[in-house]
């Protein structure tokens, strides 16, 4: 994104072109947007090049005119449809697997039972994505204009291991279990906490439970 905000930034100092101003308000809500949270970098990605399209083509004299304008059209369409139906036949051909990763601790939540996935969990940030997708109900997730502020300084005083935060969060929410990053200050708070234990644990996750809970389907971790 950085690349493609600084070219644009040249081409409006070398070739000055002009927009609509509700085209103009919108690219630049698109930007302000993708720099305050990635994941609207795709958007901006998709739509931006639809509003730059005519301006920066005037700009290079190049804006086609009359029937020109519809052999383009009809161009980029066929074009377009090649390019998604060989990118698709591609990923058919060639699946990706997932595996362990620092926003996915598939081997950990496969550790936990079914029954202990349907009770409150305290996550790790990075986690939140991925408890979602395999139906878990995340405590935090990296929709952060979701939760607001008061949620994420909470979330920083329990990544940081800070006791009294711990405690009354593990209490107000009836927290059964967790699961966040061996290198995370909680774990070793939990690892010294009575009444937890780990329940499983690798290189990308620890999941600790209540001594109560019930146990993992399979088999522990090292």
């Amino acid at each position: 994104m950085e690349l493609a905000l600084l070219t644009l930034l040249g081409l409006t100092l070398t070739r000055p072109f002009a927009m609509p101003p509700i085209r103009a308000a919108l690219l630049i809500a698109l930007v302000a947007m993708a720099l305050q949270h990635s994941r609207h970098q795709v958007l901006l990605g998709i739509i931006a090049p639809m509003l730059l399209a005519r301006p920066i083509a005037a700009a290079f004299g190049a804006a086609p005119v009359g029937e020109e304008r519809r052999l383009v059209a009809r161009t980029a369409l066929f074009a377009s449809l090649a390019a998604a139906l060989a990118i698709g036949g591609a990923r058919l051909m060639a699946p990706i697997e997932r595996t362990d990763g620092a926003a996915a601790p598939i081997s950990a939540l496969s550790a936990v039972s079914r029954e202990l996935r349907r009770k409150p969990v305290l996550n790790a940030y990075a986690f939140g994505g991925y408890l979602i997708f395999e139906h878990v109900r995340p405590f935090i997730d990296a929709r952060v204009e979701l939760y607001g502020d008061p949620m994420l300084s909470l979330y920083d005083k329990l990544r940081s291991g800070d006791r009294e935060a711990v405690e009354n969060t593990l209490k107000r929410y009836d927290i059964a279990w967790t699961i966040f990053a061996p290198d995370s200050r909680i774990v070793a708070m939990l690892d010294r906490e009575p009444g937890w234990r780990r329940l499983y644990a690798d290189a990308t996750a620890v999941v600790q439970v209540r001594e109560e809970a019930p146990e993992a389907e399979g088999l522990r971790g090292d």
